[in-house]
This record gives structure tokens, C-alpha cells and sequence, in this order.
């Protein structure tokens, strides 16, 4: 009786501990930021030369921390920018099947590039490799087989490694 217990405790508590890593690990994984080599304006222009060189559309830049400075009148002092990037024929063969339309509000890709409080530039972007295995299909096809690699191939000069 007792190793009935015993192993129903081990399985409650191995079961705990898998949650757990998966809720703090997880959140961290998805999102990959990378210091950069470059300041702020310098980063962005490598990062859209980037993106054209390699055959996708640059769909714009947001200068978000100036948006909201415009907006609120206030300051907090960084940069933070959005860059919004597509290549249409992944988006296509994502987005014409019904059963992965859904991921179109993860469309366009983007790069997000900030300053951090102590002045350094980092460039953050989904993990495209690890959200594509985990939504599987064609999403996985395109979004980890092809999108992934070609967005590492993109940042790899502006990245510190």
C-alpha cells in the first residue's frame, strides 16, 4: 500500500514540477532578444537592409516610443521601434488553408528594437522555430522549416552572438 502511495505522490509531484517549468520556461522561449552591435537608428537601417536583401517586403517601421510621446507628451526616456516584415508567399501557404488562418494575427513577422535602461540597443523577435513545432501542420512547415531560418540569417550581422 504504501508504494501505491508512493507512486501516486511521485507521478502528483513529477506532474507539479512539469507544469511549473513549462509556465516559467516557456514564456521565456518564445520571445529571443539578442543585444545588438549597432546603436538604435543604426540597427534599424541594418535590420531593413536586411530584410530587403533577402527577398521579403519591408512593411514599415514604427518609432513606437515616439508615437507615444506624441501622444501622451511624455518621454520615458529609451527608443523602442517596431519592424514589420512579410514574405507573401509563406503567408500565403500558411493562410489558405482554414485550419491555420488563425495564425494570421502573428502576421506580419516583426522585430522589436529597444533600449535598455543602461543604453544598450537589443533587437527582440518571436521564436518562429519553436511556435511553428508547437502549432504543427503547414504552420510548422513554413513558420519553423523556412521563416525561422531566414529571419536568423537576417539578424546574424546585427546581433552580438
Amino acid at each position: 500500500m504504501n508504494t501505491i502511495i508512493s507512486f501516486i505522490l511521485l507521478f502528483i509531484s513529477g506532474v507539479v514540477f512539469a507544469g511549473l517549468s513549462i509556465f516559467i520556461l516557456i514564456p521565456k522561449m518564445m520571445i529571443v532578444s539578442k543585444e545588438s552591435k549597432y546603436d538604435f537608428y543604426e540597427t534599424i537601417r541594418h535590420i531593413e537592409e536586411s530584410i530587403k536583401k533577402a527577398g521579403w517586403n519591408h512593411k514599415g517601421t514604427d518609432m513606437m516610443s515616439e508615437e507615444i510621446k506624441s501622444k501622451t507628451g511624455e518621454d520615458f526616456g529609451v527608443k523602442v521601434a517596431g519592424i514589420k516584415l512579410c514574405r507573401a508567399i509563406y503567408a500565403k501557404e500558411i493562410l489558405m488553408s482554414e485550419s491555420s488562418r488563425f495564425v494570421s494575427c502573428l502576421m506580419p513577422c516583426s522585430f522589436s528594437v529597444w533600449e535598455t535602461d543602461d543604453g544598450r540597443v537589443m533587437v527582440s523577435k518571436m521564436n518562429t522555430g519553436l511556435m511553428g513545432r508547437m502549432l504543427g501542420g503547414k504552420i510548422a512547415e513554413i513558420m519553423g522549416g523556412r521563416v525561422g531560418p531566414e529571419e536568423h540569417e537576417m539578424l546574424k550581422n546585427v546581433i552580438v552572438n
